[in-house]
């Protein structure tokens, strides 16, 4: 059971969260307080104190007064909601903290939250479970379709704007963003063979059968013919996986080698690459390469490559526009897919200022 100044701050957080009292705007004195919930001064202290806590409130001096915070929580704080710890990460999530991290301004905060694969018996999940409550977070960025978290406020409670990183079937009615993969894989194929490439090769992690679909039609859209041999997978946890992959596949004694290679997932950049190099073929001459990059994390390469990938800033940006509108009541697609972009195309945007989140489109399905 709530406890009186529990119940208190409940109805004073119901209050601002419901705009009876905006951002920066006195709360009123004391004994009316009192009088209008019927408490007593103690209690009426202690619900403001907590209030004080949650950042919902500014307690000034006596004659300063009470005031609702500039940038109160509900208003203010983003969770960015990860399944896993850093440890487990692939580039994309390494990429989305860093720009969580830099996009947290004195108006603006997101943090983070590691699900730890979905356990609940760790503090911060329960941490995060009453800001929920308290309505004390602007909104949810699921980083994952949030599976771990079936059942649980995070997904369920009421009130709470949230988006995802997802498929288009994955939590049905929260919008969703999702990197165009095709585009990725048509840019790339375009790209080698306007290099004069004509034997073309991929190397996946994840998303393997999705991206070998996309390729065999990018490749089919210029005449050629794939090579199931050409298609190779390797694990992105392990980068000698990847470079052993290369070598077998590109060294002397084979009888035909690929003059064109797609790395299609940037976590595999420094063991193909090395691979390669160990080869002893040359890049461009020999085989040009086109890789997968999570902009900016723009990772090492061992030969010379061409990076097209996704501008991850961009991508939060966009989370939060749709967080906006879900929070004002506007309609918001249930599928936003964000197109590949040349690492010149890239630059340009951070030279010129760019804001995220344009030049995105919102599709028929996943890959139309």
């Amino acid at each position: 059971m709530p406890t009186a100044s529990e119940k208190v701050a409940a109805e004073l957080r119901a209050r601002i969260v419901g705009g009876d009292w905006r951002p920066g705007s006195r709360l009123p004195p004391r004994t009316k307080l009192i009088r209008e919930l019927g408490s007593c001064a103690d209690v009426v202290q202690e619900a403001v104190r907590q209030l004080a806590v949650e950042g919902f409130v500014e307690v000034g001096a006596r004659k300063k007064g009470t005031r609702v915070a500039a940038n109160p929580p509900h208003l203010a704080r983003y969770r960015v909601v990860f399944p896993f710890g850093p440890d487990d990460w692939g580039q994309f999530w390494h990429a989305l903290e860093d720009a969580a991290r830099e996009r947290t301004t004195e108006n603006r905060e997101f943090v983070c939250f590691y699900g730890l694969g979905g356990h609940r018996d760790i503090g911060d999940f329960e941490a995060v479970v009453n800001e929920v409550r308290t309505r004390s977070v602007a909104g949810l960025i699921f980083a994952s379709s949030a599976q771990e978290l079936a059942g649980t406020p995070l997904l369920d409670a009421p009130g709470v704007p949230r988006v995802a990183i997802a498929g288009e079937e994955q939590l049905p009615g929260i919008p969703k963003v999702q990197a165009d993969l095709q585009s990725f894989v048509r840019q790339a194929v375009h790209r080698l063979v306007a290099q004069g490439r004509q034997r073309l090769a991929i190397l996946c992690a994840s998303r393997a059968p999705q991206m070998l679909d996309l390729f065999r039609d990018a490749l089919a859209t210029h005449g050629l013919v794939p090579r199931p041999h050409w298609e190779q997978l390797a694990s992105m946890r392990k980068p000698i996986a990847a470079r052993h992959v290369m070598q077998l596949m590109l060294h002397s004694g084979q009888f035909e080698r690929p003059d064109g290679l797609i790395i299609a997932d940037d976590n595999l950049i420094a063991g193909a690459t090395e691979g390669i190099g160990n080869t002893g073929m040359r890049a461009p001459d020999d085989i040009a390469v086109v890789a997968m990059t999570n902009f900016p994390h723009v990772l090492p390469s061992a030969v010379p490559l061409t990076r097209i990938g996704f501008d991850i800033p961009a991508v939060l940006d966009l989370l939060t526009e749709r967080l906006t509108q879900v929070a004002s009541g506007r309609p918001a697609p249930e599928l936003t897919t964000v197109p590949a972009i040349t690492e010149q195309e890239y630059k340009g945007r951070v030279r010129g200022g760019e804001c995220g989140g344009r030049g995105v489109k919102k599709p028929a399905s996943a890959n139309g």
